[in-house]
């Protein structure tokens, strides 16, 4: 029963990579913190996925890009990331709304995660 929950897990976390994911933080690690999604999964942000400058505190809600799902030893693992490129183009994606219309589309993103980032983009609308 419990390896049948795992792998459902898996598989919809699997579909789901690239999309942005909210959750609460519930522990902090030295090298890692521990989330917890609104169906109580449990996610992974690494320090080195993180922005150098956050600071997170316990029960603090937090947005980060679905990276990458493995099984570790039949336990589905979620790592999340916030300094991904993919993470900013989607965030651009849900506030610019030309963006999400397909009336400018994202060409490239170069970023140094909380310092800048350029975005070069494309649009074939005259306007």
């Amino acid at each position: 029963m419990r390896r049948a929950e795992k792998q459902m897990i898996f598989a919809e976390f699997k579909d789901r990579v690239g999309d942005i994911i909210s959750a609460e933080v519930y522990q902090i690690w030295k090298k890692e913190i521990l989330l917890l999604d609104e169906e109580g999964n449990e996610l992974i942000l690494p320090k080195s996925e993180q922005i150098p400058q956050d600071y997170f505190k316990k029960g603090e809600n937090i947005r980060a890009v679905i990276k990458k799902v493995e099984l570790k030893n039949n336990n589905p693992v979620i790592i999340l990331s916030r300094t991904s490129p993919l993470f900013l183009a989607k965030l651009l994606e849900i506030e610019v709304p030309e963006i999400f219309d397909g009336l400018i589309v994202i060409k490239r993103i170069v970023r140094e995660p909380g310092e800048r980032a350029k975005v070069a983009v494309e649009s074939y609308d005259d306007r």
